[in-house]
């Protein structure tokens, strides 16, 4: 499926975007992937003249082989829902960089952005544009891109008039 197809520029949100919220699964990934994804991703946006929000910036993420642990207490995970859902409350679009496997997490970021606040929600996701994941999300989104690349450019070209 072409994501230029798929991507449409809706009518929710702000018409100047600048903050990027990154969304997308971290644990059960190497801390290595999750790390290098979400780099390129702050270099792509600040590339574009936006400003990305990396909600792992703070969770001590480490650029390591070993699995990134699911097990942490209530009152760390009732930390790490407060201040993601302040940051997307505060956030003018969402980008969610694991669209094919969001974790729990992130379809909550995803209903807070797209029913709470009413920002665009930009997925990353091969398989869906591919046809071979298709569900919800693939409908709902604001946009469906194959690379990280593509959505970051169509995030600047359509919610901040671009470079």
């Amino acid at each position: 499926m072409n994501a230029s197809i798929i991507a449409s520029t809706g009518s929710r949100g702000r018409s100047t975007v600048t903050k990027v919220y990154l969304s997308g699964k971290m644990s059960g990934r190497t801390g290595h992937d999750v790390v290098v994804e979400r780099q390129r991703a702050i270099e792509l946006c600040l590339e574009h003249n936006l400003t990305p929000l990396d909600p792992g910036k703070n969770e001590h993420l480490k650029d390591i082989p070993e699995l990134v642990s699911a097990s942490v207490t209530y009152p760390v995970m009732k930390f790490f829902v407060a201040k993601d859902v302040y940051a997307i409350d505060h956030s003018d679009v969402v980008l969610v960089l694991t669209g094919d496997t969001p974790s729990d997490g992130t379809w909550w970021e995803m209903g807070q952005a797209h029913f709470k606040t009413g920002i665009p929600v930009v997925m990353v996701a091969p398989n869906r544009c591919s046809g071979d994941i298709v569900g919800f999300s693939n409908v709902m989104v604001d946009a469906l891109f194959p690379t990280i690349e593509e959505a970051v450019k169509f995030i600047a070209d359509n919610y901040t008039g671009g470079k």
